[in-house]
């Protein structure tokens, strides 16, 4: 039995060590993001329902920006990792470049339509013209933050592919407090600040954002020397990396941005009655992360399928399930016939033992395990010496 266990990595030291050495900080982040919205939430329900579900209805654009922003991350990722453990430096910078490129473009657009018309956003989820204002007031402020956030997120993903975690965890753990302290001022008044009440948690997000990019800023040009990709690389444009970048990252950037739509199109289901149903769908949302921190469908899809390069079927698992399965049950429930919240809730996360049995049978067949790094002829040794120190 110990012989089969040690065949899979169970009982091997080394290994259990790295895995929680890398899983710990992950972990910690989305705690920390939890506790965001658990404090967001908290001090907003002294307003009321309507501040409640005015803050989640203004950021629901972030879910497609989140879906845009992990899709192409998460698709260059793919490609950072393998290269990783090739010691390919050179070819990590130009993935890592084309990468926030396209994340900066994204955010880019994201803000300019949440600027241009944020109640037509809004009157896509309510009728409500109540939280149409406070929610329009919300997001036309925080979509400020929205191309500093995409930056440093990008480039902390980028450093997971190589083992680089803890960063990321301290960066995290410093904005919690600058978005609680400035949210803290600027809801309610204090220590000098305007009393903005729902624009004051947006103020509070732009200040943390920030503070997250100016952190990974000081990072990047004073600390990180192992990789040595600097925001000024992203002046350049090159071609060599990006079919395979392309190649790899549309299946995972097309499973994110169905997956964000339909994660917002869940919020249209649950809006079939009056706004205490939203603040009611809120707290849901909020208890929910917890369900995608232990979730084995995310650690399936997202840590094992996509790591091994097998990204299109990943995607058609996660989307599938979710479209085929999720949504058509959520329309039923809630639209057709009328079930309580927490029935709609449950049809609505039907997919994930879907995913995950589909999952596991792909991982138990071996198929899932990918080479996608660009293969070359064999370079002279000093080319490849320079290479691998990071020169390209």
């Amino acid at each position: 039995m110990k012989q089969r266990l040690d065949k899979h990595f169970l009982l091997n030291r080394a290994f259990v060590g790295t895995l929680l050495a890398i899983a710990v900080p992950i972990a910690l982040q989305n705690m920390i993001s939890f506790g965001v919205a658990v404090m967001d939430s908290v001090m907003l329900g002294s307003f009321g329902d309507v501040a409640i579900a005015a803050a989640n209805l203004g950021g629901q654009p972030f879910s497609i920006l989140m879906s845009f922003g992990f899709g192409l991350s998460s698709g260059g990722s793919v490609l950072i990792a393998q290269y990783w453990g090739k010691g390919d430096i050179g070819r990590i910078r130009k993935v890592m470049r084309i990468s926030m490129q396209l994340v900066f473009l994204a955010s880019l657009g994201i803000t300019v339509v949440c600027l241009l018309m944020p109640e037509g956003i809004l009157r896509i989820f309510t009728k409500d013209e109540a939280i149409v204002q406070a929610g329009a007031g919300y997001l036309a402020l925080v979509a400020f933050s929205y191309i500093p956030y995409s930056l440093s997120n990008n480039y902390m993903m980028s450093l997971r592919a190589v083992e680089k975690v803890k960063i990321s965890t301290a960066i995290y753990g410093v904005s919690f407090f600058v978005n609680v302290f400035f949210n803290y001022a600027f809801i309610f008044g204090k220590f000098g600040a305007p009393r903005l009440e729902v624009r004051g948690a947006a103020v509070g997000t732009i200040f943390a954002r920030c503070s997250e990019l100016v952190m990974v800023l000081i990072y990047m040009y004073f600390r990180e020397n192992t990789v040595g990709f600097r925001m000024h690389d992203c002046l350049k444009f090159d071609r060599e990396m990006l079919p395979s970048y392309t190649r790899h990252s549309l299946p995972v950037l097309g499973n994110e941005l169905l997956w964000g739509v339909g994660f917002v199109a869940t919020s249209v289901l649950y809006n079939v009655t009056p706004e205490t149903y939203e603040a009611a769908y809120t707290i849901i949302g909020v208890l929910a992360c917890l369900q995608l921190v232990l979730g084995i469908d995310v650690t399936c899809i997202v840590g094992i399928l996509r790591g091994g390069g097998d990204t299109r079927t990943a995607f058609v698992y996660d989307c599938g399930a979710l479209w085929l399965v999720s949504i058509p049950m959520g329309i039923l429930a809630g639209l057709v016939l009328h079930l309580p919240v927490p029935l709609v809730y449950v049809c609505l996360k039907l997919d994930s033992p879907i995913k995950a049995f589909l999952s596991l049978l792909r991982i138990r067949s071996g198929k899932w395990i990918r080479n996608v790094t660009v293969q070359t002829s064999p370079m002279p040794p000093e080319e490849e010496a320079q290479r691998a120190a990071g020169m390209e």
